[in-house]
């Protein structure tokens, strides 16, 4: 006889529907103009997400050629309207577009302890008392794009309720 067992995260977390019957998905599609931009500048990818949301895939879905100095971009969430930090990396940190990157996920590039089943206020440390206004932005902190004038496109998929 076979035995069954169920999926690891269906047992973790037996209400959240996510681990068991799926939920929909939005996909936004953005493109980092580095042409525009200078290091230390912020791009807004995705507006206006609510505390309950998951970012589940951040994809290069043309894969990306080498541009040189863009060695430091962080993919995190900031206040909507008030652009003010929550936490700049809290999805991916120092994430190095120096060499050629083919079509790969960057959620959780260089964090160890990144939890892929959290939401946004999770992952950031939030509560119900502390949760901006008019929610998260999912952004790019460019830390260090060097002189680079080139474009990253990004397929960001989202799971919201």
């Amino acid at each position: 006889m076979v035995d069954f067992t169920k999926n690891a995260y269906a047992v973790a977390k037996p209400l959240d529907p996510i681990f068991t019957v799926g939920k929909t998905l939005r996909t936004v599609q953005a493109k980092l103009a580095l042409k525009d931009t200078a290091n230390g500048d912020v791009v807004i990818l995705a507006e206006g997400l609510p505390a309950t949301a998951r970012i589940v895939r951040v994809m290069l879905p043309k894969g990306v050629t080498a541009i040189t100095g863009v060695s430091d971009i962080d993919f995190g969430f900031y206040a909507s309207k008030t652009n003010k930090v929550i936490d700049k990396d809290a999805v991916a940190d120092g994430v190095s577009f120096a060499s050629n990157l083919a079509n790969i996920d960057l959620v959780g590039s260089n964090i160890d302890s990144f939890d892929a089943t959290k939401d946004i206020a999770t992952l950031c440390g939030l509560d119900s008392q502390n949760i901006p206004a008019y929610g998260f932005d999912f952004c790019a902190t460019l830390n260090t794009k060097g002189s680079a004038t080139a474009s990253i496109e990004l397929d960001i998929v989202i799971e919201q309720d």
